[in-house]
């Protein structure tokens, strides 16, 4: 049946004509894939109209709807249109033998229903006949009437030997208020469903089977209706292209009458559908590969589905081993794992290679935040990002311990200058502190792992303020440095070097102005990474 469908689906160049046509009979596969066979007859129907004729794969798919639908008149007109026209290389392939089968099976279908037919006609015929003899037949009357009069029980007795159905339902004709008549109806269902089942009548014999436990539980009854699901279920699976009704089958009735034939099939669809995807479709070749394995791990070519699973690993692996992208190199990686594990080794050297390319790959983007300062301006910040691709930014500030002093109103200078001052009395004590006020904003880029360069810019707002105290109140006052004191752009450069959580800053600045001079601001910073 499997090989049918493909043959069909082996559709060659047509006609803009004939594309259409192309398309509404694969809109047919796909219905009939999917159990919907009305949809299927309408496609086809529309194929055939598009086309303006009909072709063998046509009738051949019209075939297979119809049997499945069990319209078997149909299927017969199809199979026989199918021969007619089917080229002669048609003949000895497999799809050609599949129809053959089919038609085995619709032949001996359509005989059956003629069979009832003449059956019914005669009847029907006879019935007058029937009726004239029987009004005629006084000794089968008195015969009747002289049963009659036994009692029920008697004429039980009678027929509960019986192994005919039209013997019992004599009986229940007779008798329809007896209390034995269920027992006999029981018995009339129970044979009429062994008649179905000796002649394969599968879904009428369950319909019977049912009937009769509906009268009355018995578990000999209960078991020839399980018999005859598998048997329907069964017959069913044999007719479909897929291998979940097979599977289905097998999972209802793991010890069914068929599991043997259900089984061998099975695998037989198992290796060739994996084979045929091996090169094509990874995934569907792995499905079916581990089917084979999970279903049947004792199978006869278990060995062989191993070694060709274990293959496909090691073939699929290779095609992602030299790329550069990351979720290539973990699946490649994935599979050559899966192919060791198997028996298709890889060296320790390419997975050792691998590995570090995904662990490079697979490092996290990082933001920081932490202290910033050099040695006279120690209150301090820094925070921003440490990317591996892209350029990340930082922004730094620090300033002096200065900024928390009280600054008189005067200003002093190098000279230590009082003149600007009210009170001349005041005394230069020797502290010096410094009121720097940095603030940079910048770039982070990575060199390799762990270092990043940053470079920057802002501004430095750069004064020092000096203590002075009065001769004689001894009151101490802070003045600016005039000679120090201007705002200047400031620029920097240096590393960031991430180690686990941490990260740790070194670099130098310089202000761009004069009263600062040509020496570099060397400044520091730790901090922690999130």
């Amino acid at each position: 049946m499997r090989n049918l469908l493909i043959a069909l689906l082996m559709i060659i160049s047509m006609s803009s004509k004939a594309q259409s046509a192309a398309d509404l009979f694969k809109q047919a596969l796909t219905a009939f894939e999917k159990g919907n066979n009305a949809a299927c007859i309408n496609a086809l129907l529309n194929c055939e109209s598009a086309l303006g004729k009909t072709n063998p794969k046509i009738e051949s798919l019209k075939a297979l709807v119809y049997s499945a639908a069990q319209d078997w008149t149909k299927a017969a007109v199809a199979l026989k249109t199918y021969f007619k026209i089917a080229p002669a290389s048609n003949t000895g392939t497999a799809a050609y033998k599949d129809l053959l089968v089919i038609n085995e099976k619709v032949t001996a279908q359509i005989a059956m229903a003629d069979k009832e037919f003449v059956e019914k006609r005669d009847e029907t015929r006879m019935a007058p006949a029937n009726a004239i003899v029987k009004q005629r037949s006084d000794a089968e009357v008195s015969k009747q009437t002289q049963l009659k009069t036994f009692s029920d029980k008697k004429i039980f007795d009678i027929y509960k030997e019986s192994s005919d159905p039209k013997e019992l339902q004599e009986f229940i004709k007779m008798y329809p208020s007896s209390p034995e008549v269920d027992n006999i109806r029981f018995k009339q269902l129970t044979l009429e469903g062994d008649q179905k089942m000796d002649i394969g009548e599968w879904r009428k014999a369950i319909d019977k089977y049912s009937e009769a436990l509906e009268i009355k539980n018995s578990a000999k009854v209960e078991e020839k209706r399980a018999n005859a699901w598998d048997e329907h279920t069964y017959e069913i699976a044999s007719y479909q292209i897929t291998v979940e009704p097979m599977e289905a089958y097998l999972d209802k009735y793991p010890l069914g009458i068929h599991m043997v034939q259900a089984e061998e099939k099975l695998k037989k669809e198992y290796l060739e559908r994996a084979r045929e995807a091996r090169g094509k479709d990874f995934e569907t070749a792995e499905l079916y590969y581990k089917k084979y394995q999970q279903r049947f791990p004792k199978g006869s070519k278990i060995k062989i589905i191993n070694t060709e699973l274990c293959s496909l690993y090691y073939t699929e692996g290779k095609k992602y081993d030299k790329s550069k992208n990351i979720y290539d190199i973990s699946r490649a990686i994935d599979l050559f794992t899966a192919a060791n594990n198997c028996g298709k080794k890889t060296s320790d050297r390419k997975m050792s290679s691998l590995q570090r390319k995904q662990r490079k790959g697979f490092r996290h983007d990082d933001s920081f935040v932490g202290w910033h300062g050099d040695e006279e301006n120690l209150y301090g910040v820094m925070f921003g990002g440490l990317k591996n691709k892209k350029v990340g930014t930082y922004l730094s500030a620090r300033a002096g311990n200065g900024i928390f002093e009280d600054v008189t109103y005067w200003e002093t200078n190098n000279e230590n200058s009082v003149a600007k001052s009210d009170d001349l009395k005041k005394t230069f004590t020797g502290t010096i502190t410094s009121k720097t006020i940095y603030g940079n904003f910048g770039i982070t880029k990575k060199i390799f792992h762990p270092v990043w360069l940053y470079t920057g810019a802002g501004v430095c707002v750069n004064s020092e303020i000096r203590q002075f105290e009065h001769n004689t109140t001894k009151v101490k006052e802070f003045a600016e440095n005039g000679d120090k004191k201007f705002t200047a752009l400031n620029v920097e450069a240096g590393i960031y070097l991430k180690l686990a959580g941490l990260v740790f800053r070194y670099g130098v600045n310089k202000p761009i102005n004069d009263k600062f001079g040509n020496s570099l601001v060397h400044h520091f910073g730790f901090g922690f990474t999130f």
